[in-house]
């Protein structure tokens, strides 16, 4: 549903499949969350892998750091500014 006075909310249901196929949709997401930036006037965002709780065990709807980067570990977070954006995982993480 549009709240009054706001575009509507992307699909998150679905994170992505490989990192081939999704980097145009990756890419897409990006976008879309540096232009709400924009329309907000904020200057970053951060994308944790928890839930708005916090909780340890993520259900599928909340996987946020996966819709927006394609990461599918069990540790990261992401910052995204208008210029730059990057993902910080542990050491687990070399490739993905």
């Amino acid at each position: 549903p549009t709240r009054e006075g706001q575009p509507p909310m992307p699909d998150m249901s679905s994170p992505a499949a490989d990192a081939h196929s999704a980097t145009p949709v990756l890419a897409q997401r990006l976008a879309l969350l540096r232009a709400e930036l924009a329309r907000r006037d904020l200057g970053g965002f951060v994308v944790p892998l928890t839930d708005e709780h916090m909780s340890e065990y993520v259900g599928d709807y909340a996987q946020r750091l996966a819709w927006l980067t394609g990461f599918g570990g069990s540790a990261g977070n992401a910052a995204v500014l208008a210029d730059a954006a990057a993902i910080f995982t542990d050491g687990r993480y070399t490739v993905q």
